[in-house]
C-alpha cells in the first residue's frame, strides 16, 4: 500500500497515486479467473471488466507470481512490453498504464531454477526489489508483529484485544515460525478468539518452551498478561 500511494510520475497524466489498488492472489484463483483478470474486460457477457482495466492509473498487486501458469506469465510479459491489455469481446487492444508489483513466497533464485518463474518476466518486473526476510530472522519484530496483528484482527471480529505474557513473546521469539506471517497471524486469531495461550505453548516443540511455561494454569496466564499490559499496547 506504500508503494502504490508513492508517484513514480509527476505528471498526472501518467501513472500515480490516488488510483485503485487492485490485488490479485495467483495461487488461489483458478486460471480461468486469472485470464479474464488480465484482459481488458473479463470473459463472458455481463462479467465487466478484468482487473488490468478497471485500474486504469492504478496499481496491480501480483501475490504469489511463481504460482502463474506459463500461458499466463507470458501473456503478463505481453501486457508489460507493449502496455496494452487484449479484449476478448471484439479482439482490439487498449492501453494499460497500470503499475505492477509482484511478490513471491518461494525464493526467487530456486524459481527461476525450476523453471517455475520466466527469466524475461522476473528481469521485466525486478526494476525494483525489496527482500523482505522471513520472520525467523528478525526475531526483534516479534512482539510488534504480534500486537499488530492483534489489533488488526480484534478491529476486524470487534472484540477487545488481547494481550500477552512475557512466557509468550519470550516463546515466540524462539519459535522459527514455518510458516512466516501466515501461521502468526493464525495463532494470534486463535488467542483472540479462545483466550488461552497455553494451548499453544503445549503444542511447540520441548526445545522452545520449558515443561513449567506449558503447564502454567491459565489463570496464571491472565494475571501475568495483566503485568505486562501497559507494555503490550
Amino acid at each position: 500500500r506504500d508503494l502504490h500511494s508513492f508517484p513514480t510520475r509527476r505528471s498526472s497524466d501518467l501513472v500515480r497515486s490516488g488510483f485503485s489498488l487492485h490485488r490479485i492472489n495467483c495461487a488461489q484463483m483458478p486460471e480461468s479467473v486469472l485470464e479474464s483478470e488480465f484482459n481488458g474486460e473479463a470473459a463472458g457477457a455481463g462479467q465487466g471488466a478484468g482487473k488490468f482495466c478497471s485500474s486504469e492509473k492504478g496499481t496491480i498487486f501480483l501475490d504469489e507470481i511463481t504460482a502463474l501458469s506459463s500461458t499466463l506469465q507470458a501473456r503478463l510479459l505481453q501486457i508489460l512490453q507493449n502496455h496494452e491489455l487484449h479484449s476478448p469481446a471484439n479482439g482490439n487492444g487498449m492501453s494499460a498504464p497500470v503499475r505492477i508489483l509482484a511478490a513471491s513466497s518461494i525464493n526467487v533464485e530456486r524459481a527461476l531454477a525450476e523453471k517455475w518463474l520466466r527469466e524475461d518476466l522476473y528481469y521485466r518486473l525486478s526494476a525494483f526489489t525489496v527482500h523482505v526476510p522471513p520472520v525467523r530472522q528478525r526475531k526483534d519484530e516479534i512482539p510488534t508483529l504480534l500486537r499488530c496483528f492483534m489489533h488488526k484482527l480484534a478491529k476486524h471480529y470487534s472484540l477487545p484485544p488481547r494481550t500477552y505474557s512475557a512466557a509468550v513473546l519470550d516463546a515466540c521469539q524462539r519459535y522459527s515460525w514455518p510458516g512466516n506471517l501466515k501461521e502468526m497471524e493464525t495463532f494470534v486469531k486463535r488467542y483472540l478468539v479462545a483466550g488461552d495461550q497455553g494451548s499453544w505453548l503445549r503444542e511447540m516443540p520441548a526445545a522452545i518452551v520449558s515443561e513449567d511455561d506449558a503447564t502454567m494454569p491459565k489463570s496464571a496466564w491472565a494475571a501475568e498478561a495483566d503485568e505486562t499490559a501497559l507494555d503490550s499496547r
